[in-house]
């Protein structure tokens, strides 16, 4: 069973959240449209922050990443970050000395954090000071600055740090500064109870009402999600017992069938085998008794004529033209089981519904509406997404009463509860203005060496 891992997002971009300000503070993301591209190389995000005059360097090595990460589809998915990370520092390394020359001073110190998400896998290199950390289960680790920092005058990107991600891991990233406007348990606090894009639109409006002395710190924030249902396929064969299909079912009672008729059956009655020619020849054979042709005829349609005969003299019975006394004891038997099987076929309406169809068709529409609650709560649309998880969890009471898949069941209601916890948490619905992309790159190229270092989270 595969998950295809996506994010919920929030973005707090300082450059437009604080108007008088001297840096240039950015959140680049990159999801791929295409499917194959998606696949093989995941999604790309920068979060940056550079003094104002080097804004062209910030977005020229946006685009050189970006190119270079998604050239060529084939190559492993580090490997092709190391090699946009290399063309990445020719080209801060061409900067620098082009801004030597006309300023006669080193290059201004800048902070960068690059990471990317593929398949499960979680790669996150930087330059200077951004605060990466990971929320797991409750939890609050740093993991920037151990592996993946570099030194103080350090104008390169180096180290890469490598981890796997599970549903529901949380990574924030934080330009400098921020956190002197808020402090890290409130942070904490406001990431994990509420949706990114909610917090985020928190965030930017704290930053926003506070003397940033000329700083724009950015954020962003990544919640790890998972899209697809657990699939019943050829793969999970060896889990029918734990899940069981029609087809399970529908075998189990034929054999239920098979065991009542051979216990039924009368004693004595062995198998037909063929008897071999004894050495006399055919002659030899005992003689089966032959009955008339006559006969024979009269056999085969005794029994329907005497039930059309039953039938007429049950008539006349019926209409007062005979006695009932006329009727033998054995057909008035025969008669009324016949009229008692029926009347309940007509009254019982329809057969009794099979609870294997049943649990799986709520289970199929309870995660039909939770994926689609989440579908649109990447778009902030935090009215329907309710709508949706309320008909989820509907659903999935329905399917949890059966009493068939129970792990499966209680797990998606889990989810849904967890997911109308944090829309509890959005009061101001109406309010939420969820930030805008980086639109507009420049389109640059370059080429250098980079030594990586793989590490885990």
């Amino acid at each position: 069973m595969s998950h295809k891992m996506t994010t919920f997002i929030g973005k707090v971009i300082g450059s437009r959240v604080v108007s008088k300000t001297r840096r240039w503070s950015n959140v680049y993301v990159y999801e791929p449209t295409i499917e194959r591209v998606s696949i093989a190389r995941g999604n790309l995000y920068l979060v940056m922050d550079f003094d104002k005059e080097l804004e062209d360097l910030g977005t020229a090595l946006i685009n050189i990443i970006r190119e270079n990460y998604y050239q060529e589809l084939d190559t492993d998915a580090l490997e092709s970050l190391e090699e946009a990370l290399t063309q990445a520092n020719k080209r801060i390394d061409e900067y620098a000395k082009k801004h030597v020359t006309l300023n006669h001073q080193s290059l201004p110190k800048f902070n960068i954090a690059c990471a990317v998400l593929c398949d499960s896998e979680l790669h996150l290199v930087q330059i200077g000071e951004v605060d990466t950390y990971l929320i797991r289960k409750g939890r609050l680790n740093k993991i920037s600055n151990v592996s993946t920092g570099s030194k103080a005058n350090d104008q390169a990107f180096k180290n890469i740090a490598s981890g796997a991600l599970e549903v529901g891991d949380i990574i924030t990233f934080a330009t400098p500064k921020l956190f002197e406007f808020i402090p890290l348990n409130q942070f904490k606090e406001m990431i994990t109870q509420s949706y990114p894009s909610v917090a985020a639109s928190r965030i930017s409006e704290m930053v926003a009402s506070k003397d940033t002395e000329g700083w724009a710190p950015s954020l962003l924030v990544l919640e790890v999600n998972s899209d697809l249902a657990p699939a019943q396929d050829s793969e999970a064969e060896p889990a029918q017992d734990k899940q069981p299909n029609m087809a399970n079912q529908l075998k189990k009672e034929r054999d239920q069938i098979a065991d009542k008729l051979a216990a039924s059956a009368e004693p004595g009655i062995g198998p037909i085998s063929p008897t071999s020619p004894s050495a006399g020849g055919l002659k030899a054979q005992s003689a089966l008794p032959v009955e008339p042709r006559a006969n024979r005829g009269v056999r085969q349609t005794g029994f329907l004529d005497r039930i059309s005969s039953f039938w007429a003299l049950l008539g006349q019975v019926l209409s007062g033209q005979a006695d009932i006394s006329s009727l033998s004891p054995i057909f008035l038997v025969l008669g009324i089981l016949l009229l008692v099987i029926v009347s309940f076929k007509v009254f019982s309406g329809k057969e009794t519904a099979n609870p294997v169809v049943q649990t799986n068709l709520a289970f199929k529409e309870a995660w039909d509406n939770y994926t689609q609650a989440r579908e649109v709560l990447r778009n902030n649309d935090f009215i329907n997404a309710r709508e949706y998880l309320l008909a989820a969890q509907i659903k999935a009471e329905e399917a949890y009463t059966i009493g068939l898949l129970i792990d499966e069941v209680e797990d998606l209601q889990n989810n849904i509860q967890r997911e109308l916890d944090k829309l509890d948490g959005v009061t101001r619905l109406g309010d939420l203005t969820p930030m805008a992309d980086l639109r507009s790159i420049n389109e640059n190229a370059f080429g250098s060496h980079l030594e990586a270092v793989g590490n885990q989270l």
